[in-house]
């Protein structure tokens, strides 16, 4: 069995290929993480098997594809409880739009960040700029949804800011960049 068969059989669910869940994984261990754009806790609860710590940023509202937005919560439910049962004394939570938090969490810093908020090619670019501060030297940069014939502008924005993807930085739809 698989991580991604593992959660599926606790009733944990997103959007993640089982070759990505299983690198963010690896890519997580021993790492205060961030994550931005949670949804329905998949990543966090992978992230946080192997991470220090995982912060979540997420307003939790997301309709049913996660790019647009409801009034009302739609998966803090699903979120809270796969992280409260597997792994809630390593998840934060804060429950906020990516403009709103980046003030909030200030001066703190990361050992990883994962981006898998909006994917327009102005919210990626904005998130990339708002967050690559914050991480730490020797850090990784992983977004999801890169080259993902659906959302284009992640890898436009991704390409421009880091540069095309060189061979070994993608996996399915994710790409990591390391930081110096």
């Amino acid at each position: 069995m698989n991580l991604l068969e593992l959660a599926e059989s606790i009733g944990v669910t997103g959007f993640l290929h089982c070759d990505e869940l299983q690198k963010l994984v690896e890519l997580a261990a021993n790492r205060d993480v961030l994550e931005v754009g949670s949804y329905r806790g998949l990543s966090a609860w992978g992230m946080s098997i192997a991470a220090k710590s995982v912060t979540c940023v997420d307003t939790f509202k997301a309709c049913t594809n996660g790019q647009r937005q409801e009034e009302q919560y739609t998966t803090l439910d699903a979120f809270t409880a796969a992280v409260r049962r597997y792994a809630a004394n390593r998840v934060r939570a804060h429950l906020m739009a990516s403009e709103v938090a980046a003030p909030v969490i200030g001066d703190q810093t990361f050992d990883m960040i994962f981006l898998d908020a909006m994917h327009t090619y102005e919210d990626v670019r904005a998130d990339i700029n708002r967050w690559l501060p914050k991480l730490r030297a020797g850090g990784v940069f992983v977004l999801h949804d890169y080259r993902h014939a659906d959302f284009p502008g992640v890898e436009k924005a991704a390409d421009e800011i880091f540069g095309p993807a060189p061979e070994g930085t993608t996996l399915v739809t994710l790409r990591w960049i390391q930081k110096p």
